[in-house]
């Protein structure tokens, strides 16, 4: 049996409190309640945040240090979905609002998964990495990237049968659908 080290067991733990912050839905924010509720989330992913970049620098050259950068970039988007939720709420807004948080975390996580295909190129999680990507340039507004970045998941040969794949035509379809 194989037992698991320090560092494996918190990374795993890491993983568990991840999945108890939860994913951030694009429901309406109706009273100072919600916000309070979405203030406490974004409490919940910074300390997830910070216990990531804990690991991640206890965990130097580990077969799962892909997969912590990976977690780490997915709770950077996280909070920004938080923090946007909150400015909508702050503004009364149901469309676009002023957040540069939400830009600048959004940017941070863009950075990591560049960061992660930059030194292993070959990763298994390339075309999660690739979609991930997109749909960060897709929320920020940046549609030559996001468009770019579905092309090398569609190019690439490894991604062929890659479950991202018809997600990635689909939003390119439906982008240029949007746009004619």
């Amino acid at each position: 049996m194989h037992r698991l080290s320090i560092i494996e067991r918190r990374a795993l733990a890491l993983m568990a409190l991840a999945a108890l912050v939860g994913c951030a839905g694009d429901q309406a924010l109706e009273s100072q309640a919600d916000v309070e509720r979405l203030r406490m989330r974004i409490t919940k992913v910074r300390y997830a945040i910070n216990e990531t970049r804990n690991v991640i620098a206890q965990s130097r050259g580990a077969p799962y240090h892909d997969e912590l950068f990976m977690r780490l970039a997915e709770l950077q988007a996280e909070e920004a979905q938080y923090h946007y939720m909150v400015a909508q709420s702050r503004e009364n807004s149901e469309g676009a609002v002023h957040a540069p948080q939400v830009r600048f975390l959004k940017e941070e996580a863009i950075n990591i998964y560049e960061r992660i295909l930059r030194e292993n190129p070959n990763t298994a999680l390339g075309d999660r990495i690739l979609f991930n990507i997109a749909h960060e340039h897709r929320e920020l507004g940046n549609f030559e990237d996001m468009i770019s970045t579905l092309q090398r998941l569609l190019d690439n040969e490894r991604y062929r049968n890659s479950r991202y794949r018809n997600e990635a035509l689909l939003v390119l379809g439906d982008y240029y659908y949007d746009r004619n």
